[in-house]
């Protein structure tokens, strides 16, 4: 705000935002107190709009690349470091179609995409898919910044410019890698209605589970002491001790911190030195009209966190990435038949059911999906004929078998016994 200047205060500039990771809070969004608006008025220009956006941390030499998905408007330092915001729409004054224009409180906004054209056709073409859309390009790139072999291939160039986005391998992984942005983004975007994870709550002697004051924090820490501390342990306030937190949700962070390190560094009690104001989150909660707040969302960014090192572990590879395998992964082809189980028409002929783009996929994997092939067929026998016959050319059935489903199996496993693949 500008000395001397008489502010009136506009309730219709209260806005949601980020400030920091999974921590949420109203800010006055107004260039007469905010002193760095930049384009931000353009992609949250009021309370409510529709739109969604990715941080991305640039200019971090310390950590590695980082990134999360809002539909609010975000602090541009949510990260721990300077952000870029991608947003997926930008809003002008209706009727000025792509022009910059600052839209004011009651103007009638227009939503332009900013999935540019360009970009959309290239991976249609590469790809030869009319059917992706600018939607399946923007959640592609939220699950390609994930890729922890992307982040540390480029993490030099990440760092001095902004990201650039490969092509996948094959449209299949292209749909894998959209398919995963848009869980991460769900995931990361409704955190705070995120399935609670089974922590245990211990509470002290005397401390009520009842009482709405047994659920406020003044700092919250780990376990064990402070330069060897016990993550699995939480020790939510003086009578209150979460345990149970899985190691697999210290593995999903966001710059230097995990997510619960972001949890436990914003949601305590503050002074301001200089003014005296107290930020105290508590009041948060108390606005939300659970009492339980903190506590639970301590639950549900653990489970967000858990759910996040899931999906990165399941993305394809991509091509070119140091440490990479050169052929398919296993991976990719656990995800290739749980995509074809859960699709294929359940009483579709065996033409339907092999034409399938997962099972393509899976026969455009060549030799090195053969022995996951047998593997599977010596578990639970399935319509994978169709897949060894294409890959090797192979043909061990007898004709007094087709069609008798388990000696047409075990006839490929023998096979593939002499083959050497059950060695």
């Amino acid at each position: 705000a500008r000395k001397g200047v008489q502010l009136k205060h506009d309730v219709s500039r209260i806005i949601p935002s980020v400030y920091r990771a999974f921590c949420r809070q109203n800010t006055y969004f107004d260039r007469s107190v905010v002193e760095r608006v930049y384009r931000q008025e353009y992609i949250y220009p009021r309370a409510g709009v529709d739109n969604i956006g990715i941080l991305v941390s640039e200019r971090d030499k310390s950590q590695l690349l980082s990134c999360l998905m809002t539909d609010i408007l975000p602090n541009l330092s949510t990260l721990g470091t300077t952000s870029k915001y991608l947003p997926r729409y930008r809003f002008t004054a209706a009727g000025n179609g792509d022009a910059i224009q600052q839209p004011d409180g009651t103007a009638e906004l227009e939503r332009v995409s900013n999935i540019s054209p360009d970009a959309l056709a290239k991976f249609r073409e590469h790809y030869a898919e009319d059917a992706i859309s600018e939607d399946d390009l923007f959640y592609y790139v939220y699950g390609v910044l994930h890729h922890p072999g992307y982040r540390t291939t480029y993490a030099d160039d990440l760092k001095l410019e902004p990201a650039r986005i490969p092509l996948a391998a094959t449209a299949a992984d292209f749909r894998a890698f959209a398919q995963a942005g848009r869980e991460l983004a769900e995931l990361h975007i409704n955190y705070e209605t995120a399935e609670p994870y089974p922590l245990a709550e211990t509470y002290a002697v005397g401390w009520s589970a009842d009482d709405p004051a047994a659920y406020r924090v003044r700092k919250m820490a780990y376990g064990g002491a402070a330069r060897n501390p016990d993550k699995s342990v939480l020790r939510y306030n003086a009578g209150i001790t979460l345990s149970g937190l899985p190691e697999k949700a210290q593995q999903y962070r966001l710059g230097s911190r995990s997510a619960l390190d972001w949890l436990i560094d914003r949601y305590q009690v503050k002074t301001d030195g200089a003014s005296g104001i107290v930020n105290d989150p508590n009041a948060w909660a108390a606005e939300t009209g659970n009492p339980r707040y903190i506590l639970d969302l301590v639950k549900r960014v653990t489970t967000v966190s858990v759910r996040t090192v899931d999906i990165v572990d399941g993305l394809p590879g991509l091509p070119g990435l140091a440490g990479e395998e050169s052929g398919p992964r296993r991976a990719d082809f656990e995800r290739l038949v749980a995509e074809w189980e859960r699709e294929r028409p359940r009483w579709a002929d065996v033409a339907e059911m092999t034409a399938h783009p997962a099972y393509q996929s899976i026969i455009a994997m060549g030799e090195a999906a053969v022995p996951w092939i047998l593997e599977r067929l010596a578990a639970q026998p399935d319509h994978w004929f169709v897949a060894l016959n294409a890959i090797t050319g192979a043909a061990p059935v007898p004709p007094e078998s087709r069609g008798r489903f388990k000696e047409m199996a075990a006839a490929w496993l023998e096979w593939g016994r002499q083959q050497g693949y059950g060695d």
